[in-house]
């Protein structure tokens, strides 16, 4: 929830960071089959495509604590269409096993 009112006060800015927050790393199926790939649930209705998850952490279902940055670019899921899916990047600073 403070992640998105933030997200509307620095909508001009280029990104911003979030600190240790609880995750969840999740496989959603190959991007080259349409899938989204791996990406980092961070509650029922946030969820954001890493540009950099280390292989170690590539487990679906994983615990994580991770720090990063949201970039100003997203993912599109599949062939982009009105209905794909579409998530924020992140850059990951700190991640660690819960």
């Amino acid at each position: 929830m403070l992640l998105l009112i933030g997200l509307l006060f620095t909508s001009c800015s280029e990104s911003i960071s979030e600190s240790d927050l609880r995750a969840q790393v999740v496989f959603t199926g190959s991007e080259a089959a349409d899938g989204c790939g791996w990406l980092i649930q961070v509650s029922e209705d946030l969820t954001y495509k890493p540009e950099d998850l280390d292989e170690k952490f590539k487990v679906d279902g994983l615990e994580v604590s991770v720090s990063f940055k949201v970039l100003a670019s997203s993912y599109t899921c599949g062939f982009p269409s009105p209905s794909s899916p579409k998530f924020q990047n992140i850059k990951i600073s700190k991640i660690k096993r819960n």
